[in-house]
């Protein structure tokens, strides 16, 4: 089989231009009710972040475009249907490899994404369909496509792996208080929060339940203390907007 490759930017300095050309159609079905037509569950089980300046050298990544972003230490649930990733599947099963999950958005593989590990099969249907759990383990920065990966039939990828390091008790501590009044606000009664919570940026945008465009924007910065800015400045937003609405409510019921 012959193996097709397309140029990607220099790493960092270029990470503007133009993504590579994906296959439009889409990779997994439905198995919840989520805009990005993935069943999503949060699992958090370790202090997880990432940091750029302790990267390692490019390593080929099988890929699994998605229009979604995975979380490093964020389960999520897949239907596997296609015959190219049910082979990376297989091979994800029997061998024990990462794949990455690169985010698409308007049929384009963008540059960065989320190395996962296979977590679990929970059922394998008589026509080889599968679902399945992933679980988000490390960002990684997509350099150059391989498609299709070398006697594969899906796609890879030469990539920039970030490695995990724990996020600084100190600034999480800060997110913690604004969180717990917005999550209050939205439900609309007390909320319970174990007092370790949120353990890195990556929880805390787990535990806002983020769209997929504002997680691409979370993993694509450089370091822990600023993805904890943001995140800071992301609730004092949803907040001003929460307290809104239920001013407007409030101000509709006395009317």
């Amino acid at each position: 089989m012959e193996r097709g490759r397309t140029k990607k930017g220099a790493r960092r300095a270029e990470a503007k231009r133009s993504p590579a050309q994906p296959d439009p159609k889409g990779h997994a079905q439905n198995t919840g009710k989520n805009n990005a037509g993935i069943k999503q569950a949060m699992c958090f089980p370790v202090n997880l972040a990432i940091n750029p300046n302790l990267m390692a050298a490019p390593q080929i990544l099988p890929l699994f475009p998605l229009g979604v972003v995975v979380l490093p230490g964020e389960e999520f649930y897949l239907h596997i249907f296609e015959p190219r990733y049910k082979q990376l599947i297989e091979e994800a099963r029997d061998k024990d490899i990462r794949f990455g999950i690169p985010f698409m958005k308007n049929g384009k593989i963008l540059e960065f994404g989320t190395v996962v590990r296979l977590k679990t099969i929970f059922s394998v249907y008589p026509d080889g369909e599968m679902d399945i759990a992933v679980m988000g383990e490390q960002i990684f920065e997509l350099q150059e496509l391989i498609a299709p990966y070398p006697e594969r039939l899906y796609n890879g990828g030469i990539s920039w792996i970030s490695p995990v390091e724990t996020s600084p008790t100190n600034e999480l501590l800060r997110i913690r208080p604004l969180l717990l009044e917005y999550l209050q606000l939205k439900k609309g009664e007390p909320v319970k929060l174990n007092a370790d919570r949120p353990i890195s940026s990556f929880d805390a945008a787990g535990l806002l339940n983020l769209p997929p465009e504002q997680k691409y924007i979370l993993i694509q910065l450089p370091n822990e203390s600023e993805r904890i800015l943001w995140i800071i400045n992301e609730l004092r937003i949803l907040l001003q907007s929460r307290k809104m609405e239920l001013q407007l409510q409030n101000n509709y019921l006395f009317n």
